[in-house]
């Protein structure tokens, strides 16, 4: 972390220790109280925003404060913490690695400047013969050879403090995502499969245009790193692959693999089996699909490791998902709910016209964040087979089709233990990726928010958590 980043990291949290002087400035349950009180998170944005201070290396720092490895901050506030001495000693905590990051960038800088003296003095004496005396031998280019330092003088103290800012010397100046665009072909069990992978690279920050948004990225960099895991993305009713792409991104930064694709029939250029029992058969199928392509015959199928599988799904995604790592849908449950509705899909469930076609499960699937799943066809029992970690997120309002009662059932149905997250005041398209202005004017149904709700500064905690947790359950670099 730049020593500006940690300056400005550092001022941040002495902001927060000043606020959590007294109980009187701490609340559970939401980021506000109305009277000057805030969680964990909302004095971080609170405080960010009032003295103009970027809250990126803050949280990083507060996230490696955790008690235990991918805890996520409201998770601890709400939950874990039991007392404003406790939330204190956390801060404080974060307040120490700041330091020893300043620690570490000094001595990289320390270490880079006697490195470049050493060059230029090889360097030199080459330029003067031997030893600089006479005209000397006129010197034969060679090719540059890795500069290899003997540090067996060192005792093992020395030599693991010198190695810290040598590795942070070889690190990329620059990074950004790589990002390309993939197809599964055609196959027995479906259509092609159209996306985007999203993945480590090395190079500068660029952007790439994909018409109504920009995305940050590299097209086409090569694959930085091998046995890297991999997360597979599954939008909603009537979205894209582009959908969540600021999640995608965030992982190919840390060190993931992210793809997503959409899903035939039921994707913003393809409606045509969008109300049809029958997408929701094939919408696993295709996932299985994409997995199969990814470490099969994908571009990144040499640098993934098939053994760290992780899932991401909205709304229609979520449905998905949940039947990936085991959820077994009971179609009769929704008759009550369509018994008024004149939809395809309603009328397919009053007729008994159930799919006949089995279920795809995914056991390469090691854990999966849900958000704001369609559970309409799901009970307690249709949820028990599910044994890999989970991370379920839930709008406070609902939407299209979603509403808070069935994902709180989903919650209280999983037979394992999971994180459960309700973000307040939050409607179920909060969850899309923030929207750049002109999608904004082409779909306002789904760019806009419920009043006071900052879509943005929600993605901030909302991305870093979903991180947190893959990097528990799958790892990273």
């Amino acid at each position: 972390m730049p020593e500006a980043q940690i300056a400005q990291a550092l001022q941040l949290l002495d902001l927060m220790l000043e606020h959590f002087a007294d109980d009187g400035h701490w609340t559970r349950g939401r980021y506000d109280d109305g009277n000057g009180g805030y969680c964990l998170v909302g004095a971080l944005l609170h405080l960010s925003r009032k003295h103009r201070l970027p809250r990126a290396p803050a949280i990083v720092l507060l996230q490696d404060a955790m008690p235990r490895p991918g805890l996520p901050l409201v998770h601890f506030n709400d939950s874990c913490c039991g007392s404003v001495a406790e939330l204190r000693s956390i801060i404080l905590k974060a307040r120490r690695l700041a330091d020893d990051h300043a620690e570490q960038s000094r001595a990289a800088a320390a270490a880079k400047t006697w490195l470049l003296a050493q060059i230029r003095k090889k360097t030199d004496r080459a330029a003067g013969g031997y030893g600089g005396h006479g005209a000397g031998r006129a010197v034969r280019a060679r090719t540059p050879r890795r500069l290899v330092l003997k540090i067996r003088h060192l005792n093992p103290l020395q030599a693991s403090s010198f190695l810290i800012p040598l590795a942070l010397l070889t690190a990329p100046l620059a990074q950004a995502a790589g990002f390309r665009f993939i197809e599964a072909p055609a196959d027995a069990d479906g259509p092609a499969l159209k996306g985007a992978m999203w993945s480590p690279c090395s190079a500068a920050p660029a952007q790439i245009d994909l018409g109504n948004v920009t995305l940050p990225g590299v097209k086409d960099c090569p694959i930085g790193g091998d046995k890297l895991p991999l997360v597979v993305i599954s939008h909603g009713r009537g979205g894209s692959f582009v959908g969540h792409h600021d999640i995608a991104e965030m992982l190919a930064d840390a060190g993931f693999v992210a793809a997503a694709i959409n899903h035939p029939g039921d994707t913003a250029s393809d409606m045509s089996r969008s109300d049809d029992l029958s997408v929701f058969i094939e919408r696993p199928n295709d996932i299985k699909r994409l997995i199969d392509f990814m470490i099969g015959a994908s571009p990144a199928a040499s640098n993934i490791d098939p053994d760290r599988i992780g899932y991401f799904g909205f709304s229609r995604g979520g449905y998905t998902g949940l039947v990936l790592v085991g959820a077994k849908p009971d179609w009769a449950t929704a008759a009550a709910l369509c018994e008024q509705s004149s939809s395809r899909i309603c009328g397919q469930i009053r007729a008994k016209e159930y799919p006949e076609q089995p279920l795809t499960h995914d056991p390469r699937i090691k854990s999966a964040v849900i958000a704001d799943p369609l559970a309409l066809w799901f009970t307690a029992d249709s949820l028990q087979e599910i044994k890999v970690p989970i991370q379920l997120w839930a709008s406070e309002l609902g939407g299209d089709g979603v509403t808070p009662h069935n994902v709180a059932a989903v919650d209280s149905g999983l037979p394992i233990k999971h994180e459960y997250h309700v973000v307040p005041n939050s409607a179920h398209f909060a969850f899309l990726a923030p929207c750049p202005p002109a999608l904004a004017k082409a779909r306002p149904e789904l760019c806009t928010d419920a009043p006071g709700f900052d879509r943005g500064t929600f993605h901030q905690q909302f991305d870093a958590d979903v991180l947190a947790f893959f990097r528990a359950q799958l790892g990273d670099r």
